[in-house]
């Protein structure tokens, strides 16, 4: 098993344990259901990789969420996959390019909801393992 620790943001607990069954025999995997307490987690726990929802409650969406992580000296290094319906629900089309021009920060992935396990796990490993993934063979949405 890999040691590469998985935080995954998402304040829907089903998607939540959807994404803990996908990658949890590969990685660890830490949760939190909000944007505040991952960037808690994010800050003590150091993973490797973050998966960050957009739309989430509470005053800190998933786009106040990277900006935090990417401004915080401690987490700012941390590659982050935005997993996320809003292109669907909101009838816009957000991709990683637009976050750079208005947030000044990225993630290494956004990808749209619902995303099949094999996909999922491909991207994560084309991140954490670079040279590992055939990118022509990766699964697609």
């Amino acid at each position: 098993m890999s040691r590469d620790l998985i935080l995954v943001i998402d304040d829907d607990e089903e998607w939540r344990s959807y994404i803990c069954s996908a990658l949890g025999q590969a990685y660890p995997v830490r949760l939190a259901s909000d944007g505040s307490s991952g960037l808690t987690i994010a800050c003590e726990a150091r993973p490797t990789l973050i998966i960050l929802d957009v739309m989430m409650p509470d005053g800190m969406d998933g786009f106040t969420t990277l900006a935090r992580l990417k401004k915080d000296e401690r987490t700012r290094d941390i590659p982050v996959i935005m997993l996320t319906s809003v292109n669907a629900v909101t009838d816009s089309c957000y991709n990683a390019g637009h976050l750079k021009e208005y947030l000044d920060c990225e993630p290494a992935a956004f990808l749209e909801k619902p995303i099949e396990p094999d996909r999922l796990l491909a991207e994560v490993i084309r991140i954490l393992e670079p040279g590992t993934v055939d990118e022509d063979t990766t699964p697609t949405a």
